[in-house]
């Protein structure tokens, strides 16, 4: 013990204001001194004390329990010290714990007062506290481990050694009492019930009795240990805290968690050592006070979660009147999460961060809480934070989905039901079973509810009133992160899991914002009057993540019940006549915050309900919401940006859907007319009333000049290749190795080789916004509009897509674009873009993109390219209308660094039609002095006509095989010079003669002639491709118009299935017949130098040749799923499968596709094509393909059966799929479960 107090006296006690390491017996006197610099960032000066402040502010805060009310007696600190030997009641004072230098002490000081009005009460005698006649100090830190020797020197000496008793016993009791409390925390003991009078003197009477025990409790200033307060003894007036008190708690406990958050950029992860005692510096933002080494850290989420009360609290409520108006009795819930175990606040904030459902116990594993969490649900139950389940909260079909597998077959064996069925199968019969009634004509639901709540086990959610409690601080907290819009991209979304993670990102410096840190505006408080206008906003925005939901998981009617009702609580609201009309006072709100009003959301919903019913054809349903919304005066300031959209869907659907074309025209005139539509829908309504004008007669509002066009050429790799891309356009890499690319960087790369521009982008828009940021990022992202930044997690004001954002910077913005205009040169606007582009850089906000421009200098020399006036007019309309000039920019921006010349590229296929937006900006451009041009880009294909075949073919073999060094140059080039030109030949006559859709080539013989039916008698290769262009397999079960020339299917190959009759084998030449199959091997692709007898191979089975860049396309990217079959003995490759697989729209969806399939003609019949599938399938099955997938033609009988045998399942028949007309199967086989027994697939 004396060895731990000189240790603890030798190290000293660290300053919490300079971070240094004081002597105990100097640290009152040290913090007396001691002061904040001016420049630092973790504490702010809020008052400065003397040593004189404070002792006079320790002597106000003395209670004396035995002081008159009307002249409160304070005595002088040297009175306090001195011991004292009256044995008199008087001038006793009990102390509270002294305040903490904050500006608080006059909260402090009232409630002191208050608590020393309420603790003497009617009777006096029974508000001491007393030790009996004898005056003794009784210390509260010591005497749970000694006896106090002057307590009992003076007891014995006074003859009275059962008072040491009762002194000791009461010191004891009020030890253990201070002991259990919390020290961290300053929580109020729970309020006691009034208790009716009589009751109320016998507890008088005791507390009077048990007051004689101690005399004078007094704690000198700056002990560490929890001061006795008058509440510890409450007495009936006491019974309950007043909301103030509450709040008051509240802000005394997140005050404590202070260390959680010095400032938002303070790391809650990392910890560093105590600096020593002598080291001065700046303190590290990153990093957080240090605990003692056995304390365990906080978890990130909880301190965080601190964080966001603390804003809310303590800055947005910081005064205690405001704080009820608000929250009434909400605080006292909020203040029994600070009496939680530290255990139950982590694991409560774990269950928020979860979607609302039903948990059980046994199931959840958070191991860095605690192993059983039985206890701590307990704990959480017992304070309302969580609802055990009972067979009132929870239906049948919910319970028995929670059930295990095991737990759901002893249910089934309980009600005689086969438990050897699937689970689907079994919850249904489980649910069919609980309509039926017993003998006595009652239901077995509820017996059968009651024995899965028994084999469930401890099941507990988050209580539904506490979450909306929690949403609403969030919310508060950052409303931009806890907009529901967010969950339309993704509906499983958990925004307050969402909003924490954010924190996280940002504490540990991985995201930078451009909001202002920290971020301190409290305007989101002027939209919400009070909790209950909080809870309408929340309980709408639970509606709207509702409908997200159904949405995408395809359940229209559930969207459609959730807008019927929002469109009732509007019509509600405007049909009600009184003083406060909730529309008008909402949309008397600024546009930027109007959009956190429930009125808003619910409009929104609205909107989305009229998706729902047009996806479910109800189209006069979706007429009359649309007019709803149009005509309603009182709904124009909400949602103002999507009025285009409604009035055309509302035109649309009177002419294509309800054929009232009269209607339609007055729609799209009367849209027109409206100032909130954009001028891009107002362009398509024009388009639409020109189309229903018959007479021709329509005034055109909008003139737009029609842009210039272009026309090149693309190498085309093929029309599909397995991943739903219509073209695969190649184009060379740094190595000379052709690689797909996409259709803008065809474009780009014509643009900058042929038509000599030097530099260019495909950004579309991002460049100009880029070029916009940071010529203007002060003004954009100005801290000093309050309106516009409401949390430090935002990317970008809150104003940026509304009319507002010109108005709340107007003279910034006016002055900066005419300074821009009247410039010559960007000589004055580049130190400050480069000050933007050096210290900005790598932080995430809503206009500029970072990876654009390498360095500065690239923005120097395409801003030499451009014309400040043209600029100008572009941030011009970034201001006024961000919202609906944002996008619509041509594809490419080219430039010359060396002409000065400038050019914006619309890239479209030749099919495509431009949208208004990209009309318009081409048309900005065009009349600005900016080459504006489309660029349609056609894909051609390497298929060499018959007269030139042999040459190319001979000349791309011969290139290979002198790689490979497999034959002399003269040699190869002869030998593949006279096969491609036989082959060539050959195919030229039969495609000449109409033969080559109709018969089979002679050199691949699928079935005896005798045996095979005509039908079977088709072409044998199997065409690999998938359905047409744009469509789903759906759609492409539909006649469609042959393929275009351009585009080009890959053919398969295969041999007959193994089961064929014998009679086929006899065109098998006799040497090759009696190898045996064990000689042919089963090899990977090892390299271009077997790539010659590949093309070879191909090119004889195969109804079309391909170039070698399709060859290349699949052997560069998935070399691993191309197998050879091999003879050693002839040395020479005979079967070769070509394969990919890849990842498709979904990431964690992975597909299989088998693009070419041959065997060698004198090889076929062996079983060596089902040998190549086996191992390509078997290999596809460990990379995790869910399917693998291919093509074929319906009149390939024999190459079907192969692969049903195989386990392949027709999926789709696509007509006249093939160039020849001939209709396509697409098979496709499952990998995703274990099938049933499928001819020895490797699974």
């Amino acid at each position: 013990m004396l060895a731990r107090a000189f240790a603890r006296q030798v190290a000293g006690k660290k300053c919490f204001i300079c971070q240094k390491r004081v002597p105990h017996d100097a640290y009152q006197r040290h913090i007396g001194q001691c002061k904040v610099s001016e420049d630092d960032d973790e504490c702010q000066v809020l008052l400065h004390l003397t040593a004189e402040d404070k002792q006079r502010h320790a002597r106000e805060n003395f209670i004396d329990l035995a002081a008159d009310h009307s002249s409160p007696v304070i005595p002088k600190l040297e009175d306090i010290c001195a011991p004292s030997t009256s044995r008199s009641d008087e001038n006793v004072p009990v102390v509270t714990q002294e305040a903490a230098p904050v500006p608080e002490s006059s909260k402090t000081r009232k409630r002191a007062s208050q608590s020393n009005r309420t603790a003497r009460g009617r009777n006096a005698k029974s508000q001491r506290i007393s030790v009996g006649d004898e005056n003794r100090d009784v210390n509260l830190n010591t005497a749970t481990q000694t006896e106090d020797p002057e307590v009992n020197s003076s007891a014995t000496q006074a003859g009275n050694p059962n008072v040491v008793k009762k002194g000791l016993r009461r010191s004891r009791r009020l030890s253990k009492t201070s002991a259990v409390a919390n020290v961290e925390s300053q929580v109020e003991p729970e309020p006691q019930p009034t208790l009716p009078k009589k009751e109320r003197r016998s507890v008088g009477s005791r507390a009077s009795h048990s007051q004689q025990s101690a005399k004078r409790c007094i704690f000198p200033s700056g002990t560490d240990v929890p001061l006795l307060k008058a509440e510890l003894c409450p007495t009936v007036e006491q019974a309950q805290s007043s909301l103030e008190d509450v709040h008051e708690e509240i802000v005394e406990a997140l005050m404590k968690k202070a260390d959680f958050y010095h400032s938002p950029t303070t790391s809650p992860v990392k910890k560093t050592a105590e600096t020593d005692a002598g080291s001065v510096g700046a303190p590290d933002l990153t990093t957080l006070p240090v605990s003692p080494s056995h304390a365990k850290a906080t978890p990130y989420y909880l301190r965080f979660t601190f964080r966001i009360l603390h804003k809310v609290f303590c800055l947005f409520f910081r005064e205690a009147s405001k704080a009820v108006d608000f929250w009434s009795d909400t605080l006292r819930q909020i203040a029994t999460f600070f009496q939680l175990s530290e255990k139950a606040q982590t694991l409560f904030i774990r269950l928020i961060s979860r979607q609302r459902r039903w948990l059980t116990v046994s199931r959840l594993k958070y191991s860095e809480i605690a192993t059983d969490l039985l206890p701590i649900f307990k704990e959480l139950a017992d304070k309302n934070f969580v609802e055990s389940v009972n067979v009132e909260s929870i239906s049948l079909v919910d319970a028995i989905n929670l059930l295990q597998a095991h737990d759901l077959q002893g249910l089934c064996k309980k009600f005689k039901i086969d438990y050897r069925l699937g689970r689907p199968d079994s919850i249904k019969a489980l649910l069919k079973n609980s309509k039926q009634k017993n003998v006595y004509g009652n239901g077995v639901e509820a017996a059968m509810l009651k024995k899965v709540i028994q084999a469930m086990g401890p099941t507990f959610r988050v209580n539904k009133e506490v979450l909306t409690i929690v949403t609403a601080i969030f919310t508060l907290y950052a409303p931009v992160q806890m907009d529901t819009v967010a969950c339309w991209d993704d509906s499983t979304l958990v925004l307050r899991q969402q909003l924490i993670y954010n924190m996280l990102l940002l504490q540990t410096k991985k995201t930078k914002y451009p909001a202002p840190l920290p971020c301190s505006s409290s305007a989101i408080l002027s939209v919400f009057e009070g909790l209950d206008s909080l809870k309408e906003y929340l309980k709408a925005k639970e509606s709207e993540q509702d409908m997200a939901m159904a949405w995408g998981k395809s359940e229209y009617s559930t969207c459609i019940s959730i807008s019927d009702a929002a469109y009732g609580e509007l019509q509600l609201r405007l049909n009600v006549e009184s003083e406060v009309n909730l529309i008008s006072k909402h949309s008397s709100y600024p546009h930027c915050l109007r959009k956190y009003t429930d009125t808003w959301v619910l409009v929104r919903i609205v909107s989305h309900g009229v998706d729902a019913l047009q996806r479910a054809k109800n189209y006069p349903r979706a007429v009359e919401m649309l007019e709803f919304l149009l005509k309603s005066e009182s709904l124009l300031p909400f949602c103002p940006d999507s009025r285009g959209t409604w009035w055309d869907r509302l035109a649309l659907n009177l002419d294509a859907h309800l054929k009232d074309k009269r209607k339609s025209l007055l729609m799209c005139q009367e849209g027109l007319q409206d100032d909130h539509v954009a001028l891009k829908e107002k362009l398509l309504l024009q388009d639409r009333a020109t189309k229903l004008d018959k007479s021709g007669e329509f005034p055109l509002v909008i003139q737009v000049t029609e842009p210039k066009k272009v026309t090149i050429t693309g190498l085309v790799l093929g029309k599909d290749l397995g991943d739903q891309r219509v073209n695969h356009f190649m184009l060379p890499d740094e190595n000379g190795v052709h690689q797909s690319r996409p259709v803008e960087e065809v474009a780009l790369n014509h643009y900058l080789t042929t038509l000599g521009y030097t530099d260019g982008v495909h950004a579309e828009g991002s460049i100009w916004h880029t070029v916009f940021g940071l010529m203007f990022y002060d003004i954009i992202f100005d801290a000093g509009v309050e309106v516009a930044w409401l949390s430090e997690l935002q990317d970008h004001p809150t104003d940026l897509n509304t009319r507002d954002f010109y108005h709340n910077r107007k003279k910034a913005f006016d002055d900066a674009l005419q300074a821009l205009e009247v410039s010559r040169e960007f000589s004055q606007w580049l130190p400050r873009m480069k000050v933007v582009f050096d210290e900005r850089r790598e932080e995430v906000n809503n206009e500029i993109s970072w990876g654009i421009f390498p360095t500065f200098e690239h923005i120097q020399l395409f801003l030499d390219c451009c014309k400040p006036a043209m600029l100008a007019k572009i941030f011009t309309k970034f201001i006024t209308d961000n919202r609906n000039n944002r996008s619509g920019f041509p594809d490419l921006t080219v430039w010359n660094t060396d002409t000065k010349k400038l050019a914006v590229v619309e890239v479209k296929g030749p099919n495509d039609r431009l949208s208004t937006k990209q009309r318009l900006w081409l048309d900005f451009f065009a009349s600005n002095g900016v080459e504006a041009v489309v660029c349609h880009v056609v894909g051609f294909r390497f298929v060499p006509m018959p007269e030139v075949e042999s040459t190319l073919l001979s000349s791309t073999l011969e290139t290979l095989k002198r790689v490979g060094d497999m034959l002399p140059p003269n040699e190869a080039s002869n030998e593949a010079s006279n096969e491609a030109s036989n082959e060539a030949s050959s195919e030229a006559s039969n495609e000449a003669s109409g033969e080559a859709s109709n018969e089979a080539p002679a050199e691949a013989p699928i079935e005896d002639t005798a045996e095979a039916p005509a039908e079977d008698s088709a072409e044998a290769p199997i065409e690999a491709s998938t359905e047409a262009p744009g469509e789903t397999p759906a759609e492409a079960s539909t006649d469609a118009p042959a393929e275009a020339p351009n585009e080009v299917s890959i053919n398969v190959s295969i041999e007959a299935p193994d089961e064929a009759p014998a009679e086929a084998h006899a065109e098998v030449p006799v040497e090759v017949a009696e190898n045996d199959e064990s000689e042919i091997k089963i090899c990977a692709y090892e390299g271009e130098s077997v790539l010659p007898e590949i093309m070879e191979m191909m090119a004889k089975d195969l109804s079309e040749p391909y170039s070698v860049y399709t060859y290349r396309y699949f052997l560069h990217q998935w070399p691993e799923l191309c197998f050879l079959a091999y003879d050693p003995v002839q040395d020479k490759c005979v079967g070769a499968v070509i394969c990919r697989a890849e990842n498709e729209d979904d990431k964690d969806h992975v597909r299989g596709y088998i693009a070419m399939l041959a065997v060698h003609e004198s090889y076929r019949r062996r079983g060596i094509a089902s040998r190549l599938v086996k191992e390509v399938v078997k290999l596809m099955k460990q990379r995790e393909c869910s399917e693998v997938g291919l093509e074929t033609e319906v009149t390939n009988a024999s190459a079907l059966r192969l692969y049903t045998k195989l386990g392949f399942l027709k999926e789709t028949r696509m007509r006249n799929y093939y160039l020849n007309g001939v209709d396509a199967f697409k098979l496709r086989l499952p990998l995703s479960r274990r099938p049933t027994t499928v001819s020895g697939l490797p699974f």
